[in-house]
Order: C-alpha cells, then structure tokens, then sequence
C-alpha cells in the first residue's frame, strides 16, 4: 500500500482482551459522550502552505439500546472558517479565539445506527436531511467502525493474518470497510499498550488491558470511486482520487480525528445506566454508510414512487436536454430547481451584451475582467435546459444579424460559449447550428474540433448524435468539415469508449456511468473502416482517424495499408505514424508489427523510419534494444543508421525518468 498519502484515525479502546474481541458490541443501555473535533481543509502544497477550510467541534451523544443498536445525536457543533498559512498543515493547532465559533447548522434530532460484527450496516436518519448533513453523519459515525474480528478481511491478501491469533505481536490485517468516501481498504494495527495510572482510566475499564487501533484508509483500492472530476490529464497514469498521483491531486490526504472516550460517572464514580427510549419519527430513511458512491447508469431510467425523495441524482425523461447533475459545483447546486434556474437566460443575454462591449473598445482593459465575465458565462450556460438556451440566443445566428455589428459580436460570443459549454443541450443546439447551416465553414469547422474536448460527461446518447452529425450531409458533403470531424469523432471514441485510462482522467464516470460501449464502439470503428473505400483524397484523415481510436479493430486497416506495395510512401508511413495511440495501448501488440516492417529492407526508407520511430514508443526489451543497435552494422540507409544512434545515445544520457523508462 502507498502511504504517502493516507488518512489516519487513531481511537483508544479499553477492551476485555484479544480473546473478547468477538463480542464485537457496545455494553447495552449506557450513555457515552465524545467529544467531537475535526476539519476538513483544501491546498495546494507543492505551491505553499495556505489552506482554505473549516474546523469543527461539538458533543457527539451515543446511547447503546443494545449492543449493535445505537442512538447517536449530535450537540453544540461550532466551526470556524481557515484561510490562512498552516506550517504542519493538518496537523497544525487548532482555533483558540472562541469569538470566531459559529452554530454549525446542523440537525440535533437522534438518529440510529446499526451494527454488524463491528461495522455499521445501518443508519437511519430523518427523511428531510440534506445530502451534506447526511454525508457529514456518515463520516462521524464511519469513525466508530471498529472491524477488530476482521469480519470483512480481505482473503488472499499477502500479509493478512486472522487477528487474535497471537497474544504477544500486534495484529495487522487489511479489510474492506465502508465509509463516506466508499467502500476502501483499510489496514488495521492492534496493539496492546502500557496501562495509564490514572484514577480515571481505573474507572473506566478496570483491570483490562487498553488496545491502541490505528486504522489506515488506502484510497487507491476502492470498490466504488466516488468521486466526480473533469479533464484531467490522462498522463498522470493514476486513479483520480486515489494514493498514487503525487502531489497533483489527493483525496483527503489529511484528515484525521481522534476521538476520547469521555464516559458519564455518578458521584460514586459508576458509568451511568440508562434504558434509551429513541424517538423515532415515521418519515426516515435508511442508508448505508456510502450514500453517494453507487454510479447512477443515465441510459435507463427508474421512475420514482415519492416525488419528495427526487434530489441531484435522479435521471428525468428528456434527459439530453437538461444540464448535467455536477454534484460539487456550488453555481449548479444553487441552480439546480426548475424555479431557481428562471433567471438564468436574463443574466447570460446581460453577459454577453456585455463582453461584446468589452470586445468592440480600441483595447481591453485588466480592469474589465473580461475573461471572468467569459467563465462565468460558461457556467451560467451548463446549468441551462435546451429551451432556455434557445430562448436566450434568439435572432443571434441568424442571418439578418450580419449587417449590425454588435449584433455579429455577440453572436460570435454565443457561438464560443456554446462550444464551450460542455453539456447535451448545447451539443444539441451546436449540432443544429451545423445542419442547418448557420455557420461558416470556418466556424463549423473549429464548432466540431472543439465539441468533444469540451464534453463534460457525455451519454451513448450524445455520441450516438455526433456519430450521426458526422453522417449528415451537411458535414459529408464539404471535405474540410468531415476531415475535420472525422479527426474529432475518433478522439471522442477513444476516450469515452475504448481507454478506461483515459476515461476515467477526463469523465465522472463512477458517478454518471460509462459512457459508451463495446458494441457501440465496434459499430464507430467499423463505419471509419469503410470511408477507406470512398474517397481517395480523405484516405491519410481516414488513417489518422483509424489510429485515433486506439482500437485492436482498426489494426488489420492499418497493417494492410502500411505494407501495401502499391501505395506511395507517404500513404504507408502516414498508416504507421497513425498506429502511435495503438502502440501507447497495447505496446506488446504492435511490437512485432512494427518490427516486421522495419525488418523488410524492400519497404521504402521513409516507411522504414516512421516503423521504427514508433517501434520505441513500445518500450522493447533489451535483447530488441541490442538487435537494433547491432543491425546499424549491416544497415544499407545512411539515414536510419544516424537515427537509430542519436536515439539509443539520447535515451543513455537522458535524465528524464520517461526516458529512462
């Protein structure tokens, strides 16, 4: 496990010994009372130490009705809000000034916890709960989790060891735990340690030993991931979300709480018996301790029983033509009712009469903020339906515009946002600016490159609709337009249907579900496949096109073209240039193709070159790396021999770790 990132709770538990650890429950009909502290902080580290965030506290009440049932309420919780430089980081002190404390809004009704071997099966909690409330429950009550039978251990994991076997060492094993963040590993040490002599600690658990348990979450091996990003750069060759990406994304990498045991006592110093009576109120629900972590699939829709219980994530008939969910952007949560979204249109017209003022001045001024106005422009725009986007753009792309200026300005500032944007319904109104006509070519042509790199999570729907664009005549019949959509179609395939790598950098498609399909991809790659017999002139688009994709079905394409003896070289090498996204994929695959090639002293030295160019992108092994070099002895091309020495002699005194690679 890499644990250079991790979060860490560390909980003291007196416990009855290693052999009681399989009554797994609380003593029933007791109070308990902790108290509560945690944060919860944002910040780039590798530019410096400012964090933004909150910091908490409060009275965490627990009342055991038996001994894997809990009632749980939460009292006097305050925060305060961090912006400022932090030394240690998370770890650095906490808030003194109690000036600075504000009520944490938060419900103080009880809710109920249910437990199973020591994990929380269960929690029920009042129905008109918010998301964050409800999340903000889950994390508290997560940290109560205590696997110690390791109930849920993770079989045939190397090290892991049923716990109580030995009564001497500590006992270390892995588990999959449920949690606010997921369903993750999560590495536990058992450790017996030296009793405090303290009046206090006698009170509390006699004459049993106390257990230290330092539970460590590995967010890299994760079940579900749920977390929700968009465009990241697939370089980074790493889980979003998880323990590996370095310092260029964490999740939580910091977060800790400690909870103290704080028992209530009478005045003879006993721990206070009670016999809870839990109220409980008719409308609840019950979740599990990982409410938003199950990927909602938007390609079958659930129809609801109970309208009160729709809330961010439900799917609703028409769904191309609503905006996208965007679960942690505070713009769509603040917008995301009907009746909270009836005045975006007013306030994009305003923006875009007002970036077209800015744009038609003799220069643009710093101080008019102009490529704010043009993002928040954008963001206005993904959470607008199809209609009011409609409404709003108006006349705007009409023709009868292009004879007033300012007109013609804000029709190009739409135009950008549109393709900006990023959701189904501007996709849908940029799909029809093409059909229709609307747009020059120049503009149709920079509209189509532009779309798929700007898709925020794209459906089978939407790709069905561009595969379809990409079919209509007004795109076929003009070569520059379907060069350039051709290019684009086969970028979006690879990524939302073909590279999980990819894919899983650039969409939130744990949260939003895959995006396309097998068959579907096969059905795109195929259609690329058969414009090799159509026109002549497109045929080099039609191999890059091919190559884009990444897929194993546009490889015998490729091959055949690259060894085609009647075709020019350029035709052939360009076929091989084209296999590059093939050869990043499936290196082991294209080696020996691109060696073949190489191999053949009757290919063109043009053909040649661009095979072995691409044969190093494969990372051969060393025995090919030593064939190589030996074959410049008997090598008949002066530019090859030159080539393949100047590479082999870049690689050796490179530093850069690829290279080294």
């Amino acid at each position: 496990m890499d644990l250079q990132h991790w979060i860490k709770a560390l909980l003291l538990f007196c416990c009855l010994g290693v052999a009681v650890r399989a009554e797994y429950g609380w003593r029933p009909r007791l109070d308990y009372r902790f108290a509560l502290e945690g944060r919860n902080l944002a910040g780039i580290t590798i530019l410096n130490n400012q964090f933004t965030g909150i910091h908490y506290r409060g009275i965490l009440n627990i009342q055991s009705q038996s001994s894997n049932v809990l009632n749980v309420a939460l009292y006097n919780i305050s925060y305060v809000k961090l912006q400022k430089e932090l030394e240690n980081g998370w770890w650095d002190s906490s808030p003194s000034s109690e000036d600075n404390y504000m009520a944490l809004p938060i419900t103080d009704k009880a809710f109920t916890v249910r437990l199973n071997k020591g994990t929380v099966q269960d929690l029920v909690v009042s129905r008109d709960l918010p998301d964050w409330e409800v999340n903000f429950i889950q994390g508290i009550v997560s940290k109560l989790q205590l696997d110690v039978s390791g109930s849920n251990i993770i079989k045939g994991h190397k090290g892991n060891a049923i716990p109580g076997r030995s009564k001497t060492n500590p006992d270390v094993f892995s588990v999959m735990e449920d949690g606010v963040t997921g369903r993750c590993e999560v590495l536990y040490e058992i450790a017996q340690i030296p009793r405090p002599s303290d009046e206090v600690s006698k009170q509390l658990c006699g004459s049993r030993p106390f257990l230290e348990i330092t539970k460590t979450q590995n967010h890299s091996n994760c079940e579900v991931n749920p977390e929700y990003h968009f465009g990241l750069p697939h370089t980074l060759q790493c889980q979003p979300g998880g323990n590996q990406c370095g310092e260029f994304w964490t999740e939580s990498p910091e977060e800790d709480q400690i909870i103290a045991d704080k028992k209530h006592f009478d005045s003879s110093g006993s721990v206070e018996e009670t016999t809870p009576e839990p109220k409980q109120k008719k409308s609840s629900k019950k979740t599990k301790p990982h409410i938003a972590t199950s990927p909602k699939k938007h390609h079958h829709p659930t129809p609801e029983k109970d309208s009160s219980e729709k809330g961010l994530w439900n799917l609703r008939p028409k769904e191309h033509l609503l905006p996208p969910p965007r679960p942690f952007d505070g713009f769509a949560l603040a917008h995301r009712k009907v009746e909270e979204r009836t005045c975006l249109g007013q306030q994009l017209k305003e923006m875009v009469t007002d970036i077209a003022n800015d744009l038609e001045g003799w220069e643009l001024d710093i101080q008019q903020s102009t490529l704010e106005k043009i993002l928040l422009a954008i963001r206005v725009c993904r959470s607008m339906t199809y209609s009011d986007l409609v409404k709003t753009i108006g006349i705007h792309m009409d023709a009868q515009v292009r004879d007033n200026k300012l007109l013609m300005t804000e029709r190009k500032v739409f135009r950008d946002i549109i393709t900006a944007c990023g959701t189904n319904p501007a996709f849908e109104i940029a799909k029809s600016w093409i059909e229709e006509k609307k747009l020059t070519t120049d503009e149709a042509i920079s509209i189509i490159s532009y779309l798929p790199s700007h898709l925020i999570s794209p459906n089978m729907y939407t790709i069905d609709q561009y595969y379809e664009l990409l079919r209509s005549s007004a795109v076929k019949d003009d070569i520059n337009l379907k060069s350039a959509a051709l290019l684009a179609f086969s970028n979006l395939v690879r990524v939302a249907c073909i590279s999980r790598t990819e894919r899983q950098m650039r969409y939130p498609y744990h949260v939003e579900g895959e995006p396309c399909n097998a068959l579907a991809a096969a059905n795109y790659v195929s259609y690329l496949t058969s414009q090799l017999r159509g026109d002549p002139t497109l045929r080099p688009v039609v191999y890059v096109a091919l190559g884009n994709t990444a897929s194993l079905l546009a490889l015998p394409s490729l091959k055949s073209a690259a060894n085609d003896p009647t075709s020019t070289p350029y035709l052939r090498s360009r076929a091989i240039v084209a296999m590059k996204h093939l050869v990043l994929r499936e290196p082991r695959t294209l080696m020996p193709v691109l060696l073949s090639i190489f191999d053949n002293k009757q290919n063109p030295e043009l053909v040649r070159l661009s095979a072995i160019s691409m044969l190093f992108f494969t990372k051969p092994p060393l025995t090919v790396w030593q064939r190589i070099a030996t074959g410049t002895w008997y090598e008949p091309s002066g530019s090859i021999q030159t080539f393949i020495y100047m590479t082999i002699k870049t690689f050796s005194e490179s530093t850069d770790p690829n290279m080294v690679e």
